[in-house]
């Protein structure tokens, strides 16, 4: 089947995702994502892809948590969450958040009543050199999406805009990020729109 394709500089896209490595030279979109089987490793860092779309249960993950996303606009797949006891979050499944497990912008941050920790004016350069802005370091206490619960996850605050926070009439609060999925497989049941977490 023919698949879309565009041509683009993806200098900075690669200064966001990987800023201390080499350019990016391709970006696999959702589009043809959506056709395959998608399963990520991220404890060893690994993307298995397959022809067969469909999710076959295997015995690990049959209880495996399942977490629903939902796709929003053309590029970004949205899971819900909470942090702490607070309201329900939307947040964007970035893998390419660099070095944390949840990013947002400073009004996330300061409604969840949480500061910058105490290396974070070492760590403010990082989010200046990607965004011309800079991000601060804090630590978020509990993170929920679904079933799945963190404690004292890695963020940072200002990796998003103010203006980055409206999709679809809906707010948009956060980015999830790699930090997040660490020491887990994940996977992809497009059919379902769910996915699949499990623990290595």
């Amino acid at each position: 089947a023919s698949v879309p394709v565009a041509t683009t500089s993806l200098h900075r896209y690669s200064l966001d995702v990987n800023p201390l490595g080499r350019d990016i030279g391709m970006v696999v979109g959702l589009d043809l994502l959506e056709r395959l089987g998608v399963c990520i490793d991220f404890r060893k860092q690994y993307l298995e892809l397959s022809r067969e779309r469909a999710v076959t249960d295997r015995p690990s993950s049959s209880l495996a948590p399942r977490v629903p996303f939902e796709r929003w606009t053309e590029n970004q797949l949205v899971v819900w969450g909470s942090i702490g006891a607070g309201r329900r979050m939307s947040m964007i499944v970035g893998t390419g958040l660099p070095g944390a497990g949840f990013g947002g912008p400073y009004d996330t941050f300061e409604e969840l009543g949480l500061k910058p920790g105490r290396m974070s004016n070492l760590m403010r350069g990082v989010g200046t050199v990607l965004q011309g802005r800079p991000w601060a370091a804090a630590t978020v206490p509990t993170l929920s999406v679904g079933s799945v619960v963190g404690d004292r996850v890695n963020g940072w605050m200002g990796s998003m805009d103010p203006g980055e926070a409206w999709r679809e009439g809906v707010r948009l609060d956060g980015l999830l990020g790699p930090d997040w999925f660490s020491h887990r497989r994940v996977t992809f049941d497009w059919d379902r729109h769910e996915l699949i977490f499990e623990s290595r």
